[in-house]
């Protein structure tokens, strides 16, 4: 008599044999969960207070002061315990606990880096063009150059005068303050302004021609998102919105592949080193922005050339005899 095959328990060998991954906040008892949500409220207090790395320093001076901690004198003696900190030209902080064993036995050291996704502007931002006056900027942090034209922008800084005082620049915070754009959506706005304002924020096609690979394929899944969100709404409220913008995205997409040579999937490459298309010599990391050109010298016999070279941060290394950008 054939012996009966024993019954297995799937679900009891999927917790054995695999791992189960949660998240830390479906382990966490109700008691943690409420003192993280109030640590949580705190810190958005602090974030909003804290835009750039000078208001961080500010704020987190004000919060040290209030635990005991006072500004570090190189001249005076500390004891153990004693707690002080450091504001290094209001752009970094050093917060110190003074230990018992002194350097020599070691230090415990915990890092933080103050960041925020914003639009600089470069040090000599201001030019005229097309009868405007307007701001040379540098994105910083991730945001899209699409994005930030349909979120409110306040405006932060400092600024130093001529007799050297300087005078601290927030503007767009607190209400009634104006705001870049203004942001007329609540959480009552109908399903048809939110889409609206996501039109609005796609880029142009000038926009489009400037960007990367990876923002163009951002900006067409946006387009995509949007429109799959249109097709689901009411005949009479799809007739409510401005598509034109989104128009323009699909119709740059279409051109862009309806110019791509035949047998090349690739789209054609515009010629690089001119003022329009100019050759990126940036270092690697944030803040690098750099950029050269040629022109040409009008009258020049044999035909001569001017490098312009532009931007702000650092320029790329070019090693003796390696390849470097050319033109011909």
């Amino acid at each position: 008599m054939a012996k009966k095959k024993e019954q297995v328990d799937v679900e009891q060998l999927r917790e054995e044999l695999l791992i189960c991954r949660k998240n830390g906040y479906q382990k966490l008892s109700d008691d943690r969960v409420k003192k993280a949500d109030a640590f949580c409220e705190d810190y958005k207090v602090f974030l909003d207070h804290s835009k750039t790395e000078r208001e961080a320093v500010k704020s987190a001076i004000l919060r040290a002061e209030k635990e005991g901690f006072v500004a570090f004198d190189p001249k005076k003696t500390y004891k153990a315990g004693d707690k002080v900190y450091y504001n290094n030209r209001g752009k970094a902080l050093i917060l110190a606990v003074i230990g018992k064993n002194g350097c020599k036995d070691g230090v415990r050291i915990a890092a933080a880096h103050i960041d925020s996704p914003r639009l600089d502007l470069k040090p000599h931002p201001l030019y005229e063009k097309d009868e405007l006056a307007l701001f040379k900027s540098h994105y910083y942090g991730g945001i899209k150059k699409y994005q930030w034209t349909a979120i409110p922008l306040s405006m932060h800084g400092l600024a130093v005068l001529k007799d050297g005082t300087h005078v601290e620049i927030r503007l767009g915070e607190e209400p009634g303050e104006p705001q870049q754009p203004e942001n007329t959506l609540t959480e009552e706005s109908t399903q048809v302004e939110l889409l609206q304002a996501r039109i609005d924020a796609l880029p142009s096609a000038e926009e489009l021609s400037a960007m990367g690979d990876e923002e163009r394929d951002a900006a067409y899944l946006e387009a995509i998102s949007i429109d799959d969100a249109i097709q689901e709404l009411p005949d009479e409220e799809q007739a409510l919105l401005g598509t034109t913008k989104l128009d323009t995205v699909f119709e740059w997409f279409n051109a862009q592949t309806a110019a791509q040579p035949e047998g090349n999937s690739e789209p054609a490459e515009e010629p690089e080193g001119e003022e329009d298309n100019p050759w990126d010599i940036s270092a690697d990391g944030e803040g690098n922005d750099v950029y050269a050109y040629l022109t040409e010298n009008s009258g020049s016999n044999p035909i001569t050339y001017t490098l312009h070279i532009a931007g702000t941060g650092a320029m790329k290394d070019y090693a003796k005899n390696s390849t470097a950008a050319t033109t011909d």
